[in-house]
């Protein structure tokens, strides 16, 4: 449990999740018969909704990551405090 909480493993378990919903869309929106905006407007729109959401829930998670690491605050107890928010973050959207 303690490998799957940390930062890099949730940060593979959202890039997954993204990469997935990219691939599945992308494979929907090859198949024939129908206008390229039938397929976004009508056909396909919550397939390219939850791929845009899951890209940009792992964006968000990211970048406070990358602040989160780089960031030197004032108060040392603040960081672990903010790394476990981030890391429910986390586990919410998946």
């Amino acid at each position: 449990m303690e490998d799957f909480a940390s930062l890099s493993s949730l940060s593979q378990a959202l890039a997954t999740r993204a990469a997935f919903y990219c691939t599945e869309t992308n494979t929907l929106m090859q198949t024939n018969g129908l206008s390229l905006k039938q397929k976004m407007n009508e056909r396909y729109l919550q397939e390219i909704i939850h791929m845009v959401c899951a890209h940009i829930q792992y964006v968000i998670f990211e970048m406070a990551r990358e602040v989160l690491t780089k960031h030197k605050f004032a108060d040392a107890r603040i960081t672990p405090l903010l790394e476990l928010q981030l890391k429910i973050y986390a586990i919410k959207v998946l």
